[in-house]
């Protein structure tokens, strides 16, 4: 198995205002959700490894099932602070050709990419018999879009800074991400990734459960085609 987290600088939204909240913002969510992942591989005496990405590998750890190859994984996820843009085909091409025999791949991103790119990419690893999980990560800013009275807005990934009043956009918004979230949504399905929307308000065991019911019921059906 491989875990697979996207460290791109979108993922870094929220980073201030969750800290001094104390929760988690969308890196440090999908990180903590990664570690507890393939930790519990590890103690089914299962080998799993862990990539992190932006428009480039950032870490990549081999499989292991050793216990001890957790520090190796965990100490990954902590060095890598999110930057630069996401480059989906790239990635996922190269957790491919990592991955010489099947085996789950667990894909934690805001898919703030081309969806043309995101579903070339996923598609990659499903064309090689690979289960892949898809556990998409938003903020509830991004979700909800409580702003109000003018704002900027600043621009991730090489997108200009925004200085308007919310409430004009807000309706719209909404509608847009609605589409977005439908067409993510359905393009995996189409291509039989399983696939989770989660907010980083959500309890970790939201996350805990989808993979342990997936994991139960791959091993008790015959393997996708």
């Amino acid at each position: 198995a491989y875990v697979v987290v996207d460290a791109s600088e979108s993922m870094h939204y929220g980073h201030d205002k969750h800290r001094r909240a104390g929760t988690l913002y969308k890196y440090d969510y999908a990180a903590t959700a990664a570690a507890c992942l393939a930790y519990l591989t590890v103690k089914q005496q299962d080998s799993c490894g862990l990539i992190t990405f932006d428009a480039d590998v950032r870490e990549a750890i081999p499989p292991r099932s050793s216990l001890r190859h957790m520090d190796a994984v965990t100490k990954a996820l902590h060095v890598s602070n999110p930057r630069e843009k996401t480059d989906m085909v790239k990635i996922m091409r190269q957790v491919a050709e990592s991955m010489p025999n099947r085996g789950l791949v667990l894909v934690f991103s805001d898919f703030l990419c081309p969806r043309e790119d995101l579903f070339k990419g996923l598609e990659m690893l499903r064309h090689r018999r690979h289960d892949v999980m898809a556990f998409h990560i938003l903020d509830d800013d991004e979700l909800l879009f409580p702003f109000s009275g003018m704002t900027k807005f600043e621009g991730l990934e090489e997108m200009p800074d925004l200085l308007c009043d919310p409430r004009a956009l807000r309706e719209g918004y909404l509608e847009e991400l609605e589409l977005y979230l439908t067409e993510v949504r359905r393009g995996c399905t189409r291509i039989g990734v399983d696939y989770t929307l989660l907010r980083t308000s959500d309890y970790m065991d939201a996350v805990l459960s989808k993979f342990l019911f997936q994991r139960m019921s791959t091993r008790a059906t015959p393997a996708r085609r």
